[in-house]
């Protein structure tokens, strides 16, 4: 059966991104929408050395190994009929293990397997920040999460950005989270009946 993937980017294993995909999936349960939570955080990723590799072997790397798991990642992330980013941002950008991953995805550009957006499945981001305040926040992320799920022959269908969000302790008062959770519940239950017809 189709699920709805959820994939939870932070290192840190019981921080607030790890918290947020949780809360989505206990929401999703209670909707009765099959779903599985993926986490980034502790798998191994080497990042890419600008080798070569992948332009003269299409599709592969030279860092694949079993003490590796990003062809693991990148695999699940393109099979998911529909999937949901979760991930903090750190000095304006993405946290350093899963850029690791985005720089992986290099193989696909030498091979052009994800050009093509005729077809692409639909992807939904979900940001968070510890400040308040910053006007282009999120834009690096964006752009960077735009470029690579492109490469996995993915599209952004809708993003939430979320600010004041330091600590676990500030998620159950957080009032922009908290009225965004049925919208996503609702989004993502149409999605599923999507891939049922």
């Amino acid at each position: 059966m189709d699920e709805i993937l959820l994939f939870q980017t932070s290192p840190h294993e019981n921080g607030v991104t790890a918290t947020i995909a949780e809360l989505l999936a206990e929401h999703l349960a209670k909707a009765h929408i099959p779903h599985k939570l993926l986490s980034l955080t502790k798998r191994p990723i080497r990042p890419c050395c600008h080798c070569g590799f992948c332009q003269s072997h299409p599709s592969s790397c030279s860092l694949d190994s079993a003490n590796d798991q990003a062809p693991e990642m990148l695999n699940a992330l393109r099979r998911a009929p529909f999937l949901v980013v979760f991930a903090p941002i750190y000095f304006y950008a993405l946290p350093a293990n899963f850029k690791a991953l985005i720089d992986r995805s290099q193989r696909f550009w030498q091979s052009h397997q994800g050009l093509e957006t005729e077809n692409a499945l639909p992807t939904l981001v979900l940001l968070h920040a510890a400040r308040s305040h910053g006007d282009h926040l999120f834009s690096g992320a964006l752009l960077t999460l735009t470029y690579f799920l492109k490469m996995l022959s993915r599209t952004i269908e809708a993003s939430y950005t979320f600010r004041g969000l330091e600590s676990v302790a500030d998620i159950p008062t957080h009032i922009p989270l908290a009225n965004a959770l049925p919208s996503l519940v609702s989004l993502l239950s149409r999605k599923y009946e999507e891939t049922l017809s």
